[in-house]
């Protein structure tokens, strides 16, 4: 075959010619120069370009990433839309996901998006800059509830019609999506086998992205009091159990409501095994954690049911009574979470737990992540610093070296 363009064939289509070894160049009509790239071990890749010069040079440029072992086969990002990456994800990549129910409906919302139709391999970090400004205007329809939590439903002839109001949606919410939408691109990447793409939800600035609100909201004066008395009077007759055992352990809600179970509690050790619980690392794990003699009450008067678990509801059913519950009782801006903030922080200010111990009771492997909910006391450092006794604790708890054993820790 020729090497020189004055050389070449003449056929149907135009000339052919080879520049190099494995680069084949194909004139297809006025300002269409096709190249063609063949190398044993790799698929062929082809081009077509304006000038011969263009096709040319990148030819030459693949030929070069052979021989180095640097070529990216980008076809497949060039012709992949997000919207097939994210159906791929549903249905074959959430199915290990705790949250999967979670998981699904983000996905879902990201298939709505002006993302969902473009091509992953051109997707920049510009149009993920832009989308998240049209989810922080955007706002979400929720349905409107009564003081009893119902919904409001007006009649409408034969007709009851469930009214909603609109409210802006949560910066929580769009960084939980962005977050999925990052995961998308690694599924991509992985379980696709998608050469050539990259994630640009890792190139937003910092600045630009949605902040995360860390929540350090505690119990007030007489607030606790109010809050099992209601959940006590709620339609869930588990409620006030839940609530007050998240308080006694600072267990998850979905550990108390899912995970822990008949088989699993030593009522004469003071102890609750919980099998697959949360952890950052995706893994599951079990935890030992130590139960309260209120804890014990609770425990000893709940009875048995044909679940094996020990509270035999939903985690949905448990959210949406202690809304009501806390609407009942006054209280604002409280949620079953916040119980993990609130028995944290007594473990360790009144009951004398160790920052190793309170990370074991809760399940906190990183100490950056147990801070968030330990929330200390301004006025018990007060006491500290003027080297008086710590309210609350005995005097045993007072006198116990309390660093001694992270020090051990470090100097190992």
């Amino acid at each position: 075959m020729p090497r020189k363009r004055s050389q070449a064939n003449q056929t149907a289509n135009g000339r052919t010619w080879s520049p190099v070894k494995g680069l084949t160049i194909v004139e297809r009509g006025p300002r269409q120069f096709q190249a063609k790239v063949r190398r044993t071990g790799w698929a062929q890749q082809s081009r077509t370009f304006d000038t011969p010069n263009e096709a040319e040079i990148w030819g030459i440029g693949v030929i070069d990433g052979f021989n180095k072992n640097t070529f990216v086969d980008t076809r497949t990002a060039a012709r992949t839309t997000l919207a097939a990456v994210l159906d791929h994800y549903l249905a074959n990549g959430i199915d290990v996901l705790k949250g999967k129910g979670q998981a699904a409906s983000q996905i879902r919302q990201l298939l709505k998006s002006s993302l969902a139709p473009r091509y992953v391999g051109d997707l920049k970090a510009a149009d993920i800059l832009k989308w998240l400004d049209e989810r922080r205007t955007a706002k979400v329809r929720k349905k409107e509830r009564d003081g009893d939590g119902r919904v409001v439903k007006v009649k409408v002839g034969r007709r009851e019609i469930t009214q909603y109001t609109l409210e802006p949606i949560g910066e929580k919410t769009v960084l939980n999506e962005l977050s999925r939408l990052s995961a998308a691109f690694e599924h991509a990447r992985v379980a696709m086998n998608i050469e050539g793409i990259a994630n640009p939800t890792q190139d937003v600035p910092k600045k630009d992205r949605p902040k995360r609100t860390e929540r350090s909201r505690r119990l007030r004066e007489g607030e606790k009091e109010r809050l099992l008395e209601a959940c006590r009077a709620s339609r869930s007759k588990p409620l006030a159990a839940i609530v007050e055992l998240a308080l006694e352990t600072a267990a998850r809600r979905s550990e108390i409501v899912k995970l822990l179970r008949w088989e699993d509690i030593d009522l004469g050790r003071r102890t609750a095994t919980l099998s697959g619980t949360k952890s950052v690392d995706g893994s599951h794990r079990e935890r030992v954690i130590g139960l309260s003699s209120r804890a014990v009450e609770i425990l000893a008067s709940q009875g048995p049911t044909s679940s094996g678990r020990v509270f035999n509801v939903g985690v949905a059913n448990v959210t949406r009574n202690f809304r009501i519950a806390c609407e009942h009782a006054g209280i604002a801006d409280l949620t079953l979470h916040d119980q993990r903030t609130e028995a944290a922080s007594t473990m360790a200010q009144v009951k004398g737990l160790d920052i190793i111990e309170l990370a074991d009771q809760g399940g906190w492997k990183d100490p950056r992540t147990l801070m968030k909910y330990y929330v200390t006391d301004g006025s018990l450092r007060a006491r500290k610093l003027d080297g008086l006794e710590s309210p609350g604790r005995t005097e045993a708890a007072n006198d116990r070296p309390r660093v001694s054993r992270l020090t051990r820790v470090d100097s190992r």
